[in-house]
């Protein structure tokens, strides 16, 4: 009996918090295939399998938008998302917004690319800007950035942002 009364009390996670008042809420980030789509591209052999790509998702829209191309380590896409949608002219995007999917979908590596509906496709200065900023995130985070590419349409012209 005298060693029963000595063994101490075991605390428990509710014991700790009950006088507690601030509620914190508990999130979980989930990846969600919306779809699978057919590519000529089952790995990434340089900037020709990308352009390819970025032509199929971004070619004839009327607006611009940005994809990236999660990559694991041997070059083959692990997926694609759409990450910003914009105007005629630009589409406002924070590295967060690139890098969140990328790092769900558990890529090392990726690519950016984005349309010019104007068709042509010369990198303006704010898209030099935002990808050396990206560039430089990515690394925070262990991501390698391996090129933006610019598609002025599906059918016209192409240009790197890096490489």
């Amino acid at each position: 009996m005298a060693a029963a009364k000595r063994r101490k009390k075991t605390i428990t996670a509710d014991d700790i918090v009950q006088g507690a008042k601030y509620k914190i809420p508990h999130y979980r980030l989930r990846l969600t295939k919306e779809r699978t789509r057919s590519y000529p591209v089952e790995k990434v052999g340089g900037t020709a399998d990308l352009v390819r790509i970025a032509r199929m998702e971004l070619g004839d829209i009327p607006h611009e938008e940005v994809i990236v191309v999660g990559l694991n380590n041997a070059n083959v896409p692990l997926g694609i998302s759409r990450v910003s949608q914009g105007g005629i002219g630009s589409s406002a995007i924070i590295a967060s917004d690139i890098l969140r999917p990328l790092i769900t979908m558990g890529a090392t590596g990726f690519v950016v690319a984005h349309n010019h509906p104007s068709g042509d496709p010369t990198p303006s200065r704010d898209d030099y800007v935002m990808t050396e900023a990206l560039q430089r995130a990515a690394k925070c985070v262990g991501l390698t950035l391996y090129d933006h590419i610019v598609i002025g349409s599906r059918e016209g012209g192409w240009q790197r942002i890096l490489g």
